[in-house]
């Protein structure tokens, strides 16, 4: 699972409920603050004992929680580029298997395109750095209709893409005012909700997306979870 949480989410109670209403075994979140890994820790250290938070004020926080035994490796060169949050990199032992995992949150908005687009092919040279199992969960800031989804594609699967029905859409929803959010107003009218995909579970070719879907669109947050479910595939060379 991967989630945007919103920055200025006050509702810890609700992210708990979505997490624990998809039970997924690796949980990916951006925009991890202070006040929701507390709560966080709190309540789901029983069912995720595996965690690493780095949880900053406003969005540049990130975690990832997980029912499989992880460790942090180098983040090079994913770290030399600024990003919204620097992407976090694990190892995964999934069973007798090994996953390198990266949570990551790319910057947004029409002006940042060029920037984001360099994160993008950060991501596609990390990936084909790194042979066996890999997976890229986070949010990206643009639909797979952008340059940045086609960078990752040219040595990644979108698992929606693989295995979604619909449209998938993720963003945006409508969080109280006071609490922010990025729903963009056209000519003084809000854009309707749910209207782009910008979040994103891709995968190597090691994997294969057997399903997956939009989870729950009431933890507070601008963003809906997606959830997929991943097995892996035995290739002669394995990449």
């Amino acid at each position: 699972m991967t989630y945007n949480t919103l920055g200025f989410n006050p509702n810890t109670a609700a992210t708990i409920r979505v997490i624990r209403e998809v039970n997924a075994d690796i949980v990916a979140l951006q925009e991890m603050t202070p006040e929701h890994a507390d709560a966080l820790e709190q309540a789901l250290s029983g069912s995720h004992p595996y965690r690493l938070l780095d949880a900053r004020p406003g969005v540049t926080g990130s975690g990832i929680l997980s029912r499989h035994p992880l460790r942090k490796i180098d983040a090079s060169p994913l770290d030399r580029i600024a990003w919204i949050g620097t992407p976090m990199v694990v190892e995964l032992d999934v069973g007798t298997e090994r996953v390198t995992f990266v949570n990551f949150h790319t910057v947004a908005g029409p002006a940042n395109a060029r920037e984001r687009d360099e994160q993008a092919r950060a991501l596609s040279d990390f990936a084909d750095a790194h042979q066996g199992a890999v997976i890229f969960a986070g949010d990206l800031n643009a639909t797979d209709q952008n340059a940045a989804h086609s960078i990752i594609t040219r040595t990644m699967h979108d698992a929606w893409r693989e295995a979604g029905w619909g449209f998938g859409h993720t963003f945006p929803g409508e969080p109280t005012p006071e609490h922010g959010g990025s729903r963009p107003v056209v000519l003084g009218m809000a854009v309707p909700t749910w209207l782009v995909r910008i979040d994103y579970i891709f995968h190597s070719n090691a994997l294969e997306t057997i399903d997956a879907r939009v989870g729950p669109g009431d933890g507070g947050s601008d963003h809906r979870p997606v959830v997929a479910t991943l097995s892996f595939r035995r290739i002669p060379g394995g990449k």
